[in-house]
C-alpha cells in the first residue's frame, strides 16, 4: 500500500533499497497499519457495512439486506465481528485505567 509522501525520506535507504518519498515503504513490523483502511476492498464493501447502534445493534442496510453474493455478506460480518472485538478491547482498556485511577487516588490519601 505505501505510507503518505514524505519529503524527508528523500535520498534515504530501507534496507540497502533507496526509498521514493513520494511512495515510501510501511515498515512490515507496523503490521501494514494503512493497508485495512485504504485497500479497495474495503472501499468496495463500505456500501454494505452496517451502522451499529449504541446498544450494539446493527441498523439494517438495504444493499446487505438484499445482496445474494456470499463474499460480500461473509466480508461485512467479518467487519462487524472485528468492529466489536475493537470496541470491547477499547472498552476493557478504558476500565483498567479508571480502575488504576481509582486506586492512585486512594493511596494518595493513605
Amino acid at each position: 500500500m505505501g505510507n503518505y509522501p514524505d519529503p524527508e525520506l528523500e535520498k534515504k535507504k530501507y534496507g540497502g533499497i533507496p526509498i521514493d518519498w513520494r511512495h515510501p515503504y510501511e515498515d512490515i513490523a507496523d503490521g501494514c497499519p494503512g493497508g485495512w483502511y485504504r485497500c479497495q476492498f474495503i472501499e468496495s464493501i463500505w456500501p454494505y457495512l452496517r451502522r451499529r447502534t449504541d446498544n450494539g445493534d446493527r441498523v439494517t442496510n438495504r444493499r446487505f439486506d438484499e445482496t445474494k453474493d456470499k463474499l460480500i455478506l461473509d466480508a461485512c460480518e467479518f467487519w462487524e465481528h472485528e468492529d466489536e472485538r475493537c470496541r470491547n478491547y477499547t472498552k476493557q482498556v478504558q476500565i483498567e485505567h479508571q480502575i488504576k485511577l481509582q486506586k492512585d487516588a486512594v493511596n494518595k490519601r493513605r
